[in-house]
């Protein structure tokens, strides 16, 4: 996805800025969020501590405990709830990530199936007590994929 070029190329540093760049601490400060569960920014300098070689190996550069601070990390909120600045990283994310496909004709698929769970049912959740195959005694939530031949390319999932 190219994160910490757009990041850059969108928040350029100022000239007190040292350490590393806000592209780049984005980078791993996702990182954290996503295999740590937490979005807490009092937690990620000591997450980062734990992991300074591996960091420094992904990014090509030097990495530093006192990169993921909690004020350096407030800092680049701020600048990133800039709306000028956050439709300019969105809209380069989006050139990035997003793919138009030249498809003739094609052929849409649906798959649908069930899944079993041991968990409380309520009025108004997702999983609920219905027709099953497998366990009526169990409730079950319904999930359909639908994919795009001849590429079986995901075009959207269901729960």
């Amino acid at each position: 996805m190219n994160l910490p070029k757009i990041v850059n190329d969108a928040c350029p540093t100022h000239g007190n800025w040292s350490g590393l760049p806000i592209g780049e601490t984005c980078a791993v400060w996702i990182t954290h969020l996503l295999s740590q569960a937490d979005h807490r920014l009092s937690h990620v300098q000591k997450w980062a501590g734990k992991h300074i070689h591996t960091l420094s190996r992904f990014l090509g550069m030097e990495v530093r405990e006192l990169d993921f601070t909690d004020d350096r990390l407030a800092i680049i909120l701020e600048k990133l709830s800039n709306n000028e600045i956050w439709e300019q990283i969105e809209s380069r994310l989006n050139q990035e990530s997003l793919r138009v496909y030249d498809l003739e004709n094609p052929t849409v698929r649906i798959d649908c199936t069930t899944v079993n769970s041991n968990c409380l049912v309520t009025e108004d959740s997702l999983i609920q007590f219905g027709r099953s195959k497998d366990r009526q005694d169990l409730p079950q939530v319904k999930i359909a994929l639908a994919t795009i031949d001849p590429l079986g390319l995901p075009v959207t999932g269901t729960v």
